[in-house]
């Protein structure tokens, strides 16, 4: 009786510990589009073009249309996502502030936006199949 307790410990411990990692690898990931499509301004999608779609992709990119030229003050940050998932699903949310003073002095912005990522598991990679930002 004791052996069997014992098995099954050690196997809840080994799938919780398979959960938060797999948690923090989609984290990781998200994050990583997340930071390349703020720092190229939305022009680096071919780097992840297998695991969003440029629709999404262009969603992402809070910073907009503007070039590089027209944008005097960028002030932009993002909370770390956090995920939560089913081994082949699952939903990553975060949070982002982006203030933008363009060269003509008009100021644009959102503040604590709430974005929530849908992600599935394709191969090896987890894929971000759907957008959707809050109020």
């Amino acid at each position: 009786m004791k052996k069997r307790y014992k098995i099954l410990i050690l196997a809840s411990i080994i799938i919780c510990c398979l959960y938060i990692i797999i948690s923090i690898w989609i984290s990781i990931s998200v994050n990583n589009i997340l930071n390349s499509v703020v720092n190229s301004l939305g022009k680096d999608y071919t780097k992840y073009s297998d695991v969003i779609s440029h629709e999404i992709y262009n969603q992402m990119n809070y910073i907009g249309n503007y070039s590089e030229e027209s944008l005097l003050i960028v002030e932009e940050e993002h909370t770390y996502p956090v995920t939560i998932h089913w081994f082949i699903g699952g939903r990553v949310t975060y949070k982002y502030t982006c203030i933008i003073q363009d060269s003509n002095g008009a100021t644009h912005g959102s503040s604590d936006v709430l974005v929530e990522l849908k992600v599935k598991l394709k191969g090896f990679k987890w894929e971000i199949v759907d957008y959707y930002e809050g109020p």
